[in-house]
């Protein structure tokens, strides 16, 4: 229950059916829809929606032929991701196992840290002795500006769909470079 919601029911068509076609009818709703915070699609804008009508026999037939495909394109959705995650676990075992030096045939019997048991005549330092931060920043603000995160890493901002507000100047903005190793807040 809400306010300002359109709540509408099915007379005389199949509700799936009808489902189906509403689903498909989202774009030409949303060039309709208004609203300063989200859009809003009024009662009247949908019931101006043309919607086809055949018989309800016939529309039955398509719902249930669309339940089907629907349901096996999910279904070859889920295995997609399951593979997907197999290969994740694949890359991130493969990984480990560069990193310890088991891959190499060392054995690993020295240190233990989040990278598993090391081999006992490999060093381990503390990152801080490996890296530096870099002080380049931008002196006209022209370049392009870049956002990153922990799921697509650096991407162009102009790619994304962020809602944040821009400063009226990237001037003194940290420039990073290829290869760089980006970590925001």
């Amino acid at each position: 229950i809400g306010r300002g919601l359109a709540a509408i029911s099915a007379k005389t068509t199949n509700e799936r059916f009808l489902g189906y076609v509403l689903l498909h009818s989202v774009p030409a709703l949303l060039s309709v829809a208004t609203g300063s915070t989200y859009d809003a699609v009024s009662a009247d804008q949908i019931g101006s929606l043309r919607i086809p009508q055949p018989d309800l026999q016939t529309q039955s037939v398509i719902a249930d032929y669309l339940d089907r495909e629907t349901a096996r394109i999910d279904r070859l959705i889920g295995k997609r991701e399951a593979f997907l995650n197999v290969v994740a676990e694949k890359r991130t075992a493969l990984v480990e196992h560069s990193v310890n030096g088991t891959i190499l045939g060392f054995p690993c019997e020295g240190q233990q840290g989040w990278f598993g048991r090391l081999p006992r005549h490999w060093q381990v330092l503390r990152a801080k002795f490996l890296f530096r931060e870099r002080p380049t920043r931008s002196e006209s603000g022209g370049e392009e500006l870049l956002t990153v995160s922990h799921i697509t890493g650096v991407t162009r901002r102009s790619q994304k769909d962020v809602n944040m507000f821009l400063a009226e100047s990237m001037e003194g903005y940290k420039l990073v470079y290829r290869g760089d190793v980006v970590i925001n807040t």
